[in-house]
C-alpha cells in the first residue's frame, strides 16, 4: 500500500511530461473503464489521484474546456483570475484539475504554451483525456455531485462533500468561499452548539448580556 501512494504522491508533485514548464497529464481509459497513465504506463484506479496522501484535507477543483472553445466561454481564463485571487494556497492546500475534451488538439506543446500565457502556478494541472476517458472522470464527478455543466467547476475534499459553482462567479466571491472551506485542525475541546453561555460571551453589549 505505501509503495502506491508514493507513486501517486509523484505523479500528484511532478510535471510529468518532461521538457515542459506545465503540469500536463495524458490519461486513457480500457474497455474496462480502468484508467492508464500514458507517460508511466501506470494502471489508475483514481484517475484524479484523489487518494493521494497529498491530497488529504485540501480542497480540489475539477473543469473541463477546450481551447478551441475558450474564444467563446473563456473559462480558463476565469479559472486564471480565481487562482490569482487563491494566491500561494494553490499548491498548498488548493489544487485545481482541468481536463480537456479535445486532446486531439489540444497538444502538450499547445497546452505548455496556454499554461505559460494564464501563469499556471504549480498545483494547477491540465489533463489530455484520450479514448473517452474525459466522460468517464465527467461520469465519476456526476456520481459525487449529481449533474454538471461546462460552465461549472467541481470542489471538494477527497472522501469529503462535493459541489459545483458556475465560472462566472467573480473571483473574489469564489476564492473567500473555497478559503473558508479548507479543513482546518480539529478543536482541542468541543463546544456546544447554540448560543453562547453568559459567561462566555465575547462581547458585553451583545443581546444575550441586556
Amino acid at each position: 500500500m505505501s509503495n502506491r501512494k508514493d507513486l501517486l504522491d509523484k505523479l500528484v508533485r511532478k510535471p510529468i511530461q518532461s521538457g515542459l514548464n506545465a503540469n500536463i497529464r495524458d490519461l486513457s481509459v480500457d474497455k474496462d473503464g480502468t484508467f492508464i497513465d500514458l507517460v508511466s504506463n501506470k494502471r489508475l484506479d483514481d484517475p484524479l489521484l484523489l487518494d493521494s496522501e497529498h491530497l488529504q484535507k485540501k480542497i480540489v477543483l475539477v473543469n473541463f474546456f477546450t481551447l478551441r472553445n475558450e474564444k467563446r466561454h473563456h473559462t480558463m481564463a476565469k479559472i486564471a483570475q480565481l487562482v490569482k485571487q487563491l494566491g500561494s494556497n494553490v499548491g498548498s492546500s488548493i489544487f485545481v484539475n482541468s481536463i480537456t475534451r479535445d486532446p486531439e488538439y489540444d497538444t502538450p506543446e499547445r497546452l505548455a504554451a496556454f499554461a505559460k500565457e494564464l501563469e499556471a502556478p504549480d498545483g494547477w494541472t491540465f489533463i489530455r483525456a484520450m479514448n473517452g476517458a474525459d466522460k468517464h472522470i465527467n461520469s465519476k464527478m456526476n456520481r459525487v455531485r449529481g449533474y454538471s455543466s461546462a460552465l461549472e467547476v467541481f470542489y471538494g475534499t477527497p472522501g469529503g462533500f462535493w459541489g459545483t459553482f458556475p465560472i462566472d462567479n467573480t473571483p473574489e466571491v469564489t476564492a473567500h468561499r473555497l478559503l473558508d472551506s479548507i479543513p482546518g485542525p480539529k478543536p482541542a475541546t468541543l463546544r456546544r452548539a447554540g448560543p453562547a453561555r453568559l459567561d462566555q460571551q465575547k462581547y458585553p453589549w451583545s443581546a444575550r448580556a441586556v
